[in-house]
């Protein structure tokens, strides 16, 4: 091949892409370009990953995620008819909830919470929770979240109770909304924090102020209900002083003394069990506090108690770290004890309708021994109280307990049936409640 025939060959393989040069080139190029590709890929996807993992861990999200779904079913009687409806609770409204019946159980049982098996130390979802349930698999997390989902479906079925019956909220109610969310900040303040700080510190993230007064809202439209339940009757004076009458030996007030007369027991077992007082011994027991009874002069059953039993029945006295001594009497004195709260072996016997001033019994105290019980007085407190306000302390209790108990029979009735007609459902944000 001639020198000019292969100049014009390649001069043709030029213009085509066929030359060597051109090929290599192109190779690269496309190398290049498919790097390139890959680099944006790589950096377009690690932006959505970030961009994801900023949305996952901000409020955004816990607060526009759902967590628990409840449905309202229809219902209808006597005349109210209440509508289907879908409520849904996002992730920072139920923890919310879970964080605040965590803390609420906390305060009441305290360092008890371990003897039932909960230690504040370790994970709820690691503990199981025998309390309620004998399933091995059932633990202080499920036992908390049955709790905050039973409560938002009473709220919704309360929700939609009030939008049936035209309760609705007042200023008056968003007042008291405001002042306990500015009580909050306070409390907030006081400790170093932001109000959204403190909310997201104690009751997780998402949680803001709107998020406290949504659910401050579906809690203050339950109490709404029952108030405006309670509140449909007007009450007679006949019902009230009638009403008092049934439960006034719960809520009059007694005066009264007492001593125990132990019976003798044997010696305690290697458990440290000690045996019940024989027959004979209760016997005994008896007979002393007859002495006793026989004994009392003018109701004073202290001096009568030592007559018979000696000096060596009122302990020495004893004195704390700081000084103050502490001296015991022979006999305990109650003074104006309200019914609920009289000591329970001896409550029958106070409460007889016939009982008089200054009269002694004895009462057998449960299989221990027997009391001699002195009864001082009873009153019905016919005048205002701070509790009743301007009204007479036994006519607020009578009403009082009406109320309630219409409020009960309504919730048999009502409010029963539309739970059972609500139900619940986990959503996929109810994995991020802890």
């Amino acid at each position: 091949m001639s020198a000019s025939t292969e100049k014009k060959n390649r001069m043709a393989a030029k213009a085509d892409g066929t030359h060597k040069k051109t090929l290599a080139a192109q190779k690269e190029a496309e190398k290049k370009k498919k790097e390139r590709t890959k680099w944006i890929v790589g950096i377009v996807l690690a932006a959505v990953v970030l961009l994801l993992l900023i949305y996952l861990n901000s409020g955004v999200f816990y607060r526009n995620t759902t967590a628990v779904s409840v449905d309202v079913a229809a219902y209808e009687q006597d005349g109210l008819s209440v509508a289907a409806c879908t409520d849904d609770y996002s992730i920072a409204e139920v923890n919310y909830l879970f964080r605040f019946n965590y803390s609420s159980f906390m305060s009441q049982y305290g360092s008890m919470a371990t003897y039932l098996g909960l230690d504040s130390t370790k994970p709820l979802k690691s503990q199981t929770c025998a309390m309620v349930s004998d399933d091995p698999d059932y633990t202080w997390y499920d036992y908390f979240m049955d709790s905050t989902i039973n409560q938002l479906k009473s709220y919704s079925a309360s929700c939609a109770y009030a939008r049936a019956a035209g309760i609705e909220l007042d200023d008056s109610d968003f007042e008291e909304m405001d002042e306990a969310v500015d009580s909050l900040a306070a409390s907030a303040k006081e400790a170093g924090y932001s109000l959204k700080g403190y909310l997201t510190y104690i009751y997780g993230k998402g949680t803001n102020e709107s998020v406290m007064r949504s659910v401050l809202e579906v809690e203050f439209i339950a109490m709404k209900v029952q108030s405006a339940v309670e509140g449909e009757k007007d009450y007679s004076a006949e019902d009230i002083t009638a009403h008092y009458e049934e439960v006034a030996d719960d809520y009059d007030f007694y005066s009264y003394k007492f001593y125990l007369v132990a019976a003798e027991t044997g010696e305690a077992d290697e458990d440290g069990t000690v045996p019940a007082p024989t027959e004979e011994a209760m016997s005994a027991a008896k007979e002393v506090a007859e002495q006793i009874k026989a004994a009392v002069a003018e109701g004073d059953l202290e001096t009568a108690v030592v007559s018979v039993l000696g000096e060596e029945v009122i302990p020495e006295p004893t004195t704390d770290e700081d000084g103050n001594t502490t001296t015991y009497n022979a006999s305990t004195e109650r003074t104006e004890v309200q019914g609920l709260s009289v000591d329970s072996a001896i409550s029958e016997w106070l409460k007889s309708a016939d009982r008089q001033a200054g009269e002694i019994g004895v009462v057998e105290a449960e299989s221990n021994g027997y009391y001699v019980v002195v009864f001082s007085d009873r009153h019905t407190e016919t005048e205002a109280t701070e509790e009743s306000g301007d009204v007479p302390y036994c006519d607020y209790i009578a009403e009082k307990l009406l109320r309630e108990a219409d409020f009960e029979a309504w919730t048999e009735d009502v409010f029963t049936p539309i739970m059972e007609g609500t139900t619940s459902d986990y959503a996929f944000g109810a994995k991020y409640v802890k």
